[in-house]
């Protein structure tokens, strides 16, 4: 009997435990915030508005960044604001669009150059882009070339871009820099050839469809381009962001290439297997090629594992972590942990 009534008691306790947990208000997030899908990129708002949200940013990295001026000075980012504030007090209009909004604030967050501190771009805002730019670049040597025209213009690959709509290529790439929030000159430009399509309708406000001049064999040639669904451009840039493997010949000798396109996958044990298969199999080549020149980043472990097959002693990866707690880390640290109880 007495077993029973401790089963019973037990069992009490659990289901009262399980119904306080769950009881009360849902938890409010800590920060004013507009979930994306609200966001209309034609928002008007008030220039002083912007102002204070430069300010209010100013205060929110002093705060809440671990090590914010490591790539530039203090002083030169508090002058970097300012400019772009003197520089929306000049406008004629009293109102702004949030789409300018979004980049004037990018604009100061990319100054810093720390990839991870931007001002994130609505995914709403690209689906007011009725037609996709359907010509792919790669930029070399402060030049846009075509990989390919995913259009009817039948461009020829590596064509040079001279300009677009009267726009030089050498002022869009030069505008569009400022926000790109990466150090490393190569990564710049791929960011820049992954936005190309979307700064150009957005921030020159360059609408389908383009008439575009290009240069081939020293001749330039300007054809109108008509701009394509985001459908076709979907599927057509669809890429395998596997991991796999390959050989290319020098001379004589077959080389291995190793592709990793990023340093995360859903499945950590076949990502092992298939790294210990390819470096046992190849244990005796005199070369192997690492491709990670598309590759963001991800789990800085994912990368250690490879690098494990080059070193014959342990390494040290961290000599030191630091950990800054804000204000701003302590209430959103707070929230998540509630939800979790809700």
């Amino acid at each position: 009997m007495k077993k029973i009534i401790g089963i019973l008691t037990v069992l009490a306790v659990s289901v009262c435990v399980v119904f306080l947990v769950g009881r009360g208000p849902k938890p409010q997030y800590p920060y004013i915030h507009a979930g994306s899908e609200k966001s209309d990129p034609e928002f008007l708002i008030e220039k002083q508005d912007l102002i204070e949200d430069i300010d209010y940013y100013l205060a929110l990295v002093e705060s809440a960044h671990g090590d914010p001026y490591r790539q530039v000075p203090k002083e030169s980012f508090i002058a970097k604001a300012e400019e772009l504030k003197n520089s929306i007090r000049l406008l004629q209009d009293d109102k702004i669009s949030l789409i300018c909004c979004y980049y004037y604030l990018q604009e100061l967050a990319a100054f810093l150059q720390d990839e991870h501190t931007r001002i994130r771009f609505s995914n709403n805002w690209r689906k007011t882009i009725d037609k996709r730019f359907p010509l792919i670049i790669r930029i070399f040597k402060e030049k846009a070339y075509v990989l390919e025209d995913l259009g009817q213009a039948a461009i020829p690959q590596y064509a040079e871009l001279i300009s677009i709509d009267d726009k030089s290529l050498k002022e869009i790439m030069s505008e569009t820099r400022k926000f790109v929030n990466v150090t490393l000159l190569h990564y710049k430009w791929q960011i820049a050839e992954r936005n190309f399509d979307t700064w150009l309708q957005t921030y020159f406000n360059l609408k389908p469809p383009w008439d575009v001049t290009y240069r081939i064999d020293n001749e330039e040639k300007t054809v109108e381009v008509a701009g394509i669904s985001s459908e076709e451009f979907t599927e057509k840039t669809k890429k395998d962001q596997h991991y796999s493997e390959s050989l290319f010949s020098v001379g004589e000798e077959n080389i291995p290439l190793l592709n990793i396109p990023r340093f995360f996958y859903p499945d950590r044990s076949a990502y092992d297997k298939f790294m210990d298969d390819f470096f046992q199999k190849h244990k005796d080549k005199s070369y192997i090629v690492i491709d990670l020149r598309h590759n963001p980043g991800g789990d800085g472990r994912w990368g250690f594992f490879v690098l494990d097959y080059f070193m014959e002693s342990p390494y040290l990866t961290i000599k030191r972590f630091d950990f800054k707690i804000s204000k701003e880390f302590s209430d959103i640290v707070w929230y998540n942990q509630h939800m979790t109880y809700y």
